[in-house]
């Protein structure tokens, strides 16, 4: 796993632990998309998570932006919602 791959799966925990979830790194994928005007990478954590919190996938996203914007880490430019 690269390093900037590694501090992304770590932020994107914190991000969900703050929303009372545990979700393991294995959960979730981090990945490269498939066209480079998505961005560096891509995740399903938000899909995950609205899974175990029984809520719409976007608002997950949208906490998890939050969160990011006010604990950004290394390797983090920008957070978007596809």
């Amino acid at each position: 796993m690269s390093k900037a791959r590694e501090t992304i799966v770590g932020a994107l925990c914190g991000a969900v632990e703050s929303l009372d979830i545990r979700i393991q790194p294995g959960a979730f994928v981090v990945e490269r998309p498939a066209r480079l005007e998505h961005g560096d990478f891509s995740t399903n954590i938000a899909m995950v998570s609205a899974k175990l919190l029984g809520e719409m996938p976007r608002s997950i996203a949208e906490k998890i932006c939050a969160y990011l914007a006010e604990n950004p880490v290394k390797y983090q430019k920008r957070v978007e919602i596809a």
